[in-house]
């Protein structure tokens, strides 16, 4: 997402692709019940709402790390399970 940031006449189509994308992300997270990463691709999607691409890199960052931490989390949960 962080590097594709067109300018001019390409913003809109860029825009509505985060939005979309953020958003898909979001419900995805939000039925994990897992804030911290749906948080963040809330925010994601607001940016692309308001065509605000100056922070979408620092927010991509967050997304991931966040995104990180669900993996983490997932796998350990995973592993547990089959110790069972």
């Amino acid at each position: 997402m962080s590097q594709a940031m067109p300018s001019g006449d390409e913003r809109p189509a860029t825009s509505s692709g985060l939005v979309a994308s953020a958003h898909s992300l979001k419900g995805a997270c939000a039925s994990l019940s897992a804030k911290p990463p749906a948080n963040a691709a809330l925010a994601l999607e607001m940016l692309g709402r308001a065509s605000r691409f100056d922070e979408v890199s620092a927010r991509v960052a967050e997304l991931e790390r966040e995104s990180t931490c669900l993996d983490d989390a997932l796998l350990a949960l995973s592993e547990e399970e089959q110790t069972l």
